[in-house]
């Protein structure tokens, strides 16, 4: 039962202004998460308010399963810092992208085959 980029970000903007919790709204507004674990925490937090924290649980599972390209970026030394993706050993790079497609787009980041399947 996965969901799409745009379910998880409206999930997480109207669960984020709801518990006023930075981290999700923070999400919803670029789709790209810079600590995963504290974003899972705001999503934890959220859920045990809930009667039915069937949304959230989706939302949960977005987030513990990167998809290929944001796992091949992150292996080939690419992170998440201020709304956008970009090295990380080259900060200062005239390229950085904001959305996981267009990183995958460009020739900067190759996803493995082995992990599209």
């Amino acid at each position: 039962m996965s969901i799409t980029e745009a379910e998880a970000r409206d999930i997480a903007g109207r669960w984020g202004k709801v518990c006023g919790s930075q981290s999700l709204t923070a999400f919803a507004e670029t789709g790209l998460i810079e600590d995963r674990k504290r974003l899972l925490e705001a999503i934890l937090r959220v859920r045990h308010f809930l009667k039915h924290p069937d949304e959230l649980d989706r939302l949960r599972d977005y987030v513990q399963k990167p998809g290929p390209c944001e796992t091949a970026a992150h292996r080939q030394g690419w992170i998440v810092e201020n709304g956008r993706i970009c090295h990380i050993h080259d900060l200062e790079r005239s390229v950085s992208y904001k959305t996981w497609p267009a990183c995958c787009e460009g020739e900067d980041i190759v996803v493995d085959d082995a992990l599209e399947s």
